[in-house]
């Protein structure tokens, strides 16, 4: 029992620390530093907000397929493939938009696509942000953050040739743990910052880089951000990537959807709450559906289960 409540209190003291001090607190390497605070800013956290340490135990807490721990990059193509051999008496359409969520008598009853068809369904899963999700059933979205990350797939005529550990899972490239606060104060302006933290993940002729803090909605626009933010990061792998730059044949973008503010009370709220909308049978199932973006695929199993539930007729 006292066990447990040093435990409660242990938490409680984490759940409202700034991930700055408590990295500051336990670490004296600076490199370090810099790249777990990497995980601790995903949602749109400051370094120094309180709620952003947990979103380091967030990572340590990621999973695939139920195994704890481990965090994977699904191959192209598998995922349709897995959808048919799970549900063979489905019918998978792809490049169909969704523009509207039809509701009738407190209840999803399909979707509405942008070519003026209709899809009904008992139930209706959601993969893309809660405030477009509420927007489409025609609620007012609740406010967004104006921080968030943006995603860069480079295309290569052969493999990269960098040093571990970038060819051996991910990589963070960081100008120190103080270019985070310097990046999140740009990016709720608007901006770019001019040394932008990037995580990298090399395939054999791709590079993955994910870039946070960015601004949801720059000055400028992202159409006119493109080419810098490209050019930034190329310059920031240059010292570790001799020839990255003469390799490229292919850049496309990923880049930041209006998402919640996520806050401590969606940190703290058990997992199947998350999830839900105030329509039983619409779910949300994608990696925003977390306060903290994940490629888990947590939320989508979780999501699953609750359909499951509900199509057989159990509330518990």
């Amino acid at each position: 029992l006292l066990a447990g409540r040093k435990a409660r209190e242990s938490f409680e003291r984490l759940a409202y620390t700034g991930a700055d001090a408590f990295l500051a607190a336990r670490f004296e390497s600076e490199a370090l530093r810099a790249l777990l605070l990497f995980d601790a800013v995903g949602g749109g956290f400051s370094p120094s907000e309180p709620g952003s340490a947990l979103t380091l135990v967030w990572r340590s807490a990621q999973e695939m397929a139920g195994l704890q721990g481990a965090v994977a990059l699904p191959a192209c193509g598998t995922l349709v493939g897995s959808l048919i051999r799970a549900a063979r008496a489905a019918h998978v359409r792809m490049a169909a938009p969704v523009t509207a969520i039809r509701e009738r008598d407190g209840r999803a009853t399909g979707v509405v696509l942008a070519d003026g068809g209709e899809i009904e369904g008992r139930m209706v899963l959601s993969a893309i942000p809660a405030p477009l999700t509420e927007r489409m059933l025609g609620d007012v979205s609740p406010p967004v953050a104006r921080v968030g990350e943006a995603q860069i797939l480079f295309s290569l005529s052969r493999p990269p040739d960098m040093p571990m550990p970038f060819n051996f899972g991910r990589a963070i490239v960081a100008e120190g743990a103080g270019g985070f606060t310097d990046a999140h104060e740009a990016a709720r302006g608007g901006r770019l910052a001019d040394d932008l933290p990037l995580e990298c993940v090399a395939t054999d002729h791709q590079l993955i880089v994910t870039v946070r803090p960015v601004p949801v909605t720059p000055r400028e626009g992202w159409d006119a951000l493109k080419p810098l933010l490209a050019a930034r990061i190329v310059r920031a792998l240059g010292p570790h990537a001799p020839g990255f730059a003469r390799s490229i044949t292919g850049i496309s973008f990923r880049l930041p959807q209006p998402q919640a503010r996520p806050v401590l009370s969606q940190l703290l709220a058990p997992p199947a709450t998350r999830l839900k909308t105030r329509l039983p049978n619409l779910l949300m199932c994608g990696r925003d559906a977390e306060p903290v973006s994940s490629i888990s695929g947590r939320a989508g199993r979780m999501a699953a289960a609750l359909a499951s539930q509900f199509l057989s007729g159990r509330t518990d």
